[in-house]
């Protein structure tokens, strides 16, 4: 595996903070199979979690009275997932059509069960729907609040993603997505400070964490799914890149004030007469902006799309934004919204604890030196940002794959992660761009 510039140890110290909580959002198709239809894919199998034998899975199969009904199919393969996971995890577990028959509200349940509802976004592909026999059934499945700091968060995540996998034919493909929420235990929000230098870093590492998309997905650049880029479909964006005022500006201050809020913003001592400079001006332009920001609301605007459909972006803020209904209903939390659908478990755990690093590196003050450590070097490096020699030399890199790797491992590195934490991605990455490298060359593409 490529090196990272400080070596991830166990000298990092564990986040004191205990009140950051979790949400995974899992989004899959699974198909029903129609009575008496022939089996398409007869010899299906897979490998068991706890042995790694192959096992066969049989489809679900559409009752004879339910036929044709889109709507009852899609209600029992929902409970049918809901019993599943309550029967070979002990975790709870229910269907959002179970929670409308008693007349109950979901977020009753929010933080005592797996919630399973349909995934709108979810659809087979051409080959996938051409399997003949099967209804496919968009499904999400939405974990309970996680407190970050539950040793069980990642066993129960993988027991539920290897019931599903055991029992069902379970697929995500690219119009899928796996979504990570983060906030707070108690249901607060994050003080302002803490969402501001979150909303920094996600600006600033947003490149090197969508290499974990396949850029070669069909899906890349977002066509199916809410999840663009923060870089360039937020006001943020626009104002950094162009200059002007957008809905979220604050009121106008002096150069020296607003350098002293960006040196705040960076953990930087507020009153050092240095201008603090960057090897963009767009990225200082950028968190300058987020500096500026004095409530929760302009910041969530700031850091969202103008356009309905770029109000929920790849690294979404607009649960404090309130522009919509659903952002003023739903909790105070951001959403990494950026991963592609897989069934991969290991991919998911990986994902998961990236999550939480960036998260507690941004919002735990105990963890200061490091945010200021990671902030200053993104800010001098820029696009070069890992990619040093240790005599401080730009290395030369034959293979896109080999670089994207690398600023990836560095990042992975600054955040305290150890290779075994983030490994199953680091691959992921460098193997998705090497394809892009190979294909390029076909194509005759430089």
């Amino acid at each position: 595996m490529a090196s990272s510039s400080r070596k991830a140890h166990g000298s990092f110290p564990v986040p004191k903070r205990d009140n950051i909580a979790f949400g995974l959002e899992l989004k899959c198709l699974i198909p029903l199979l129609a009575p008496g239809a022939p089996d398409p894919q007869p010899d299906y199998t897979v490998k068991r979690s706890k042995d790694g034998k192959p096992c066969k899975v049989k489809p679900l199969e559409v009752e004879r009275e339910i036929a044709g009904n889109n709507d009852a199919i899609q209600k029992r393969a929902h409970r049918k997932v809901a019993e599943v996971i309550s029967r070979f995890t002990g975790c709870e577990a229910i269907s959002t059509h179970e929670i409308a028959q008693i007349n109950q509200k979901e977020s009753n349940y929010w933080e005592t069960h797996w919630i399973v509802k349909k995934a709108n976004s979810a659809e087979p592909t051409a080959q996938q729907g051409a399997l003949k026999g099967y209804t496919w059934v968009p499904v999400e499945i939405s974990s309970p609040k996680l407190s970050s700091n539950d040793p069980s968060i990642h066993g129960s995540v993988a027991a539920v993603m290897d019931a599903l996998k055991e029992n069902f034919r379970v697929v995500a493909n690219y119009t899928c997505d796996i979504h990570v929420h983060v906030g707070r235990m108690d249901g607060k929000e994050f003080p302002l400070p803490a969402i501001q230098r979150l909303g920094a870093l996600l600006w600033m590492t947003e490149p090197i964490l969508r290499t974990i998309r396949d850029p070669h997905s069909p899906n890349y650049h977002n066509k199916y799914t809410w999840g663009s880029e923060l870089r360039v479909r937020s006001r943020l964006a626009e104002e950094a890149t162009y200059g002007g005022s957008s809905s979220s500006a604050t009121s106008s201050s002096s150069a020296a004030e607003d350098d002293a809020m960006l040196r705040r913003l960076l953990q930087l001592d507020p009153t050092n007469p240095h201008k603090t400079k960057a090897n963009s001006p767009i990225d200082l332009a950028a968190l300058s902006l987020i500096a500026r920001t004095d409530n929760h609301t302009s910041l969530g605007q700031l850091l969202s799309g103008e356009e309905p459909q770029y109000r929920r972006l790849g690294f979404n803020f607009s649960a404090f934004g309130k522009e919509d209904k659903r952002a003023k209903t739903n909790p105070r939390t951001v959403e990494f919204r950026i991963m592609e659908g897989t069934m991969d478990v290991g991919c998911v755990i990986s994902w998961l604890r990236i999550c939480k690093a960036v998260t507690a590196v941004a919002v735990d003050d105990s963890l200061a030196p490091y945010y200021r450590q990671l902030m200053k070097h993104l800010l001098k490096e820029g696009h070069h940002y890992g990619l040093r020699d240790q005599d401080g030399k730009l290395h030369a890199y034959d293979c896109e794959g080999e670089r994207a790797g690398q600023q990836f491992a560095t990042l992975m590195g600054e955040l305290g992660l150890s290779s075994q934490d983030f490994e199953v991605l680091w691959k992921k990455v460098v193997k998705d761009n090497e394809k892009k490298i190979k294909q390029d060359a076909k194509s005759g593409k430089k």
